[in-house]
């Protein structure tokens, strides 16, 4: 919380972020409040939990244009409030450009999470989890602007067969922060240059 607390001194409009997190999750199903828990923390002792609800009012207070919660860990799903409009496949590039243009202008905070309001898989990904190892992937073969619902159905499609593998029902989110700020942007992601 208190580098949540650095970069919302330091972030302006023309910042964005990303913040990965991955660990162990706890839902108070009382409040249907998400929790993350840092390495300290007991699965029985909320004193060092990290409620979502705290991230979210830093996030909502932040000055940066586009903020993107990528959260690996289980009941992450309690951060979302509803799905973002989408980008339609066929859409005419003149139609994209100024879609995209619109995005880039609109404040966003959005949440990319590894299930729902369920347990999800820690291994099956080799040294990482099923969703690590399906979002590095998928960013390692990007090439161009990659938008945040589109590495979304990358990264789902690869974790609910391999969940399916092993019984076990894990599909992954994209929505806006609910009570974070979003106005209707979108998350981007531009490859780097190798020549760089």
């Amino acid at each position: 919380m208190s580098e949540l607390n650095k970069l919302r001194a330091s972030l302006t409009e023309d910042d964005n972020l990303l913040i990965y997190y991955a660990g162990h999750g706890e839902l108070d199903k009382v409040n249907m409040r998400g929790h993350w828990l840092p390495i300290d923390a007991d699965s029985d002792n909320t004193a060092n939990w990290i409620s979502t609800v705290a991230i979210t009012d830093i996030l909502n207070s932040m000055s940066a244009q586009h903020v993107m919660v990528v959260s690996d860990s289980c009941y992450s799903g309690a951060m979302t409030r509803s799905s973002l409009a989408r980008l339609d496949a066929g859409m005419a590039n003149k139609q994209r450009n100024d879609w995209l243009k619109a995005m880039l202008k609109a404040r966003s905070r959005t949440v990319l999470t590894s299930g729902g309001l369920q347990p999800v898989m820690d291994g099956g990904g080799g040294q990482h989890s099923v969703f690590a190892k399906a979002f590095i992937k998928a960013l390692n073969v990007n090439s161009q602007l990659l938008e945040g619902q589109t590495l979304y159905r990358e990264v789902a499609n690869n974790i609910v067969a391999i969940a399916a593998d092993y019984g076990i029902e894990q599909v992954p989110e994209y929505a806006p922060i609910r009570h974070a700020g979003h106005e209707a942007g979108e998350f981007f992601f531009v490859p780097q240059n190798n020549n760089n």
